[in-house]
């Protein structure tokens, strides 16, 4: 799926593996004197995403998954079924003792950051695709994400800024709250 946003967008996937690959891109990026006036910053975090990512928006990501890659549909099947077993039986433990989730995965669940970041990318493909249909994709300088993490630079004018903005914050799964700062 990653060389899908590359061959279909001319970009790098979205996903960084940590702030080292991120710090590399942002020291190769060059800053000009109109940026200050055409361009603005986004940071964004995800609210309690690994709680929050439920069976049925995890499950609607993967078959969109499917839809892009070449996956026998009994593999299909059996991927929907490992996550609806995770999903229901995901325990963690406290120093209280050991509970359930009732919705989405438990912190350090082994398939929690897996599934969030085909959950994530699967979103951003389809916000890439708004925006390329809109012939806004230009205006996206920068866009990296590391698990629930999103730093972006759009440039272009007012009315450009405003509408990629929109499809950036409205694009993620409602179930899981986007904070992002503007600057």
């Amino acid at each position: 799926m990653a060389n899908l946003a590359e061959n279909q967008f001319n970009r790098k996937c979205p996903i960084v593996l940590g702030s080292k690959e991120a710090s590399e891109i942002l020291k190769n990026e060059t800053v000009n004197s109109d940026d200050w006036f055409t361009s603005v910053e986004l940071s964004g975090d995800m609210t309690d995403m690994y709680s929050n990512a439920n069976v049925n928006i995890v499950i609607e990501a993967y078959k969109f998954a499917f839809s892009l890659l070449d996956i026998p549909i009994e593999e299909q099947a059996f991927i929907v079924i490992l996550i609806e077993t995770v999903m229901e039986y995901n325990y963690f433990w406290e120093p209280t003792g050991i509970f359930t989730m009732i919705g989405g995965f438990a912190m350090g669940c082994h398939s929690s950051a897996i599934c969030t970041d085909i959950l994530l990318l699967t979103k951003e493909i389809k916000m890439f695709e708004k925006l390329n249909n809109q012939q806004l994709l230009h205006t996206i300088i920068r866009y990296l994400r590391f698990r629930d993490d999103t730093n972006s630079k759009i440039k272009g004018s007012i009315e450009e800024i405003v509408k990629v903005s929109e499809i950036l914050l409205l694009g993620y799964p409602k179930e899981i709250g986007y904070n992002v700062q503007f600057y």
